[in-house]
């Protein structure tokens, strides 16, 4: 169990600055790591967890990170979020786009690994 620390702007300007955003996702970044790090050290054999009743073997297993809808959309900027204007979970379609029926294939970019990398940086 642990805390993730929260990162507050000064002023409006400062919250939508770029800086205070790439800051605002690396210190969630680190505290994740630092919270999940431990964990990883025994992914390969596990660890025996000693509890009153003797032992048990547990073997650490991430896959998600639980949340009701409001707080993953506010996680992951995505779907009606304040601040996001590329709301599907599944795609980089700008807001505005979302209801048009003519977009082509080629308009469509897909929400993967590498498109979001390059998106953020």
């Amino acid at each position: 169990m642990g805390y993730l620390p929260i990162l507050k702007a000064k002023t409006i300007s400062q919250k939508r600055s770029k800086g205070y955003k790439l800051a605002k996702r690396a210190l969630y970044q680190h505290a994740l790591d630092m919270l999940i790090r431990p964990l990883l050290d025994y992914t390969n054999d596990g660890f025996d967890l000693k509890t009153d009743n003797g032992e048990l073997w547990c073997y650490p297993f991430i896959s998600v990170m639980l949340g009701d809808l409001p707080e993953n959309a506010a996680l992951t900027l995505t779907f009606n979020s304040a601040n996001c204007s590329h709301p599907c979970h599944a795609c980089l379609i700008e807001g505005n786009k979302l209801n048009n029926a003519e977009l082509s294939d080629d308009q469509i970019v897909l929400r993967t690994t590498g498109t979001m990398k390059a998106f953020v940086d």
